[in-house]
């Protein structure tokens, strides 16, 4: 099958599009579905706030991820290619949310973590017996380990340094978070979960990517002070750069605030 996974835009104020000339980090999301499709597919990932979609009736299914920033977006694309008889999937935090209101533009909608559901999800989409809903009601093993593929990406569309091979790259180390903040998505994405990758994992991705600059996606990177302890002294064996985000409760250990730094933290 000819798979096309697609990562959109937002529209601006006038509706349109909106496209720049650069975008500022290869999605991860799609690069991890990417490892996981079974290799006698044939895969295409597009980023929208860059690339053009070539809305043709080459491809057996088009996979969208959605943030609420981008889903109006999402469903012009979902849209356009289902008036072709092309089967559609949207997955993502918007859809987790309002998975009733994104069918309504998807002949599949993917609730929550996808890595337990996408080998099933691609069985039952060559045998024709789609579901409307995918819901893991376990959440994804960290403990597995999926080096994300980045073969099947445009890598020129995303700025990199001088003399650098590649831009800055998403990892992840951990998911969830051990608050539940009434503004944040995070929980309701990730259940009231806070859950790692060993520790090994991490160092062994981030040598396969080759790259020497990160953005660690966490969204408390710190949120557990053994692990985040480990994690930094095993970064610090790495000559890599990277940035994160945290929760203020960091400035009770000021020495694993010194500790990231030697690790690489900027």
């Amino acid at each position: 099958m000819n798979i096309l996974m697609v990562y959109p835009t937002r529209l601006d104020n006038l509706e349109k599009p909106a496209k720049y000339k650069k975008a500022s980090l290869p999605p991860l999301s799609l690069a991890i579905l990417d490892r996981l499709t079974p290799e006698r597919h044939n895969i295409k990932i597009v980023n929208d706030i860059v690339e053009d979609i070539d809305f043709s009736n080459s491809y057996n299914l088009v996979a969208i991820t959605a943030m609420t920033l981008q889903i109006t977006r999402a469903y012009q694309i979902a849209d356009r290619f289902r008036n072709l008889g092309i089967k559609v999937i949207i997955g993502g935090f918007h859809a987790t949310v309002f998975p009733q209101e994104v069918l309504e533009h998807a002949d599949s909608v993917v609730v929550g973590e996808a890595e337990n559901l996408w080998e099933q999800i691609i069985v039952d989409l060559e045998n024709n017996r789609l579901k409307s809903f995918y819901q893991d009601k376990t959440f994804a093993d960290l403990n597995r380990l999926i080096i994300p593929r980045w073969e099947n990406m445009n890598m020129k569309i995303y700025p990199k340094q001088i003399g650098k091979k590649l831009p800055l790259m998403p990892i992840f180390t951990s998911r969830g978070c051990p608050y539940n903040c009434k503004f944040c998505s995070v929980t309701k994405f990730f259940g009231k979960t806070y859950r790692f990758k060993p520790v090994s994992h991490v160092i062994q991705e981030i040598k396969s990517t080759d790259s020497k600059d990160f953005f660690i996606i966490d969204d408390n990177i710190a949120g557990n002070i053994d692990y985040s302890k480990e994690l930094f002294e095993a970064l610090c064996s790495l000559d890599i750069r990277w940035f994160s985000q945290v929760s203020t409760t960091l400035f009770k250990n000021p020495d694993l605030i010194d500790l990231a730094a030697k690790a690489g933290c900027e």
